[in-house]
């Protein structure tokens, strides 16, 4: 029971450290492209071009940091599970 509530702690600390990793990221791939997007619109007086293309960017790009960011979380959860894994093995080789 105690090393379910172990294991479960460990995913949720993962979770929360990736959560808050995805989040800085994504703001950054979408913020940057559309606050350039607006600078550039300003500035050729072409409005909205490419703000819209800004934010068509920042889509593509924060769809990539989520997708990225899934495939991390998955091979550190898989890497707890192998670690688990080998040392209830060993466990069991004791006894």
């Amino acid at each position: 029971m105690n090393q379910k509530k172990n294991s479960k702690d460990q995913a949720r600390a993962i979770f929360y450290a990736s959560t808050m990793d995805m989040t800085w990221r994504l703001a950054l791939v979408f913020l940057i492209p559309f606050f350039v997007g607006l600078f550039l619109d300003n500035h050729f007086k072409t409005t909205p071009l490419w703000t819209l293309v800004g934010l068509v960017l920042g889509i593509g790009l924060s769809t990539t940091v989520v997708l990225q960011s899934f495939k991390k979380i998955n091979h550190q959860l898989e890497k707890n599970d192998q670690i688990k894994h080998n040392q209830l093995k060993g466990s069991k080789e004791k006894n």
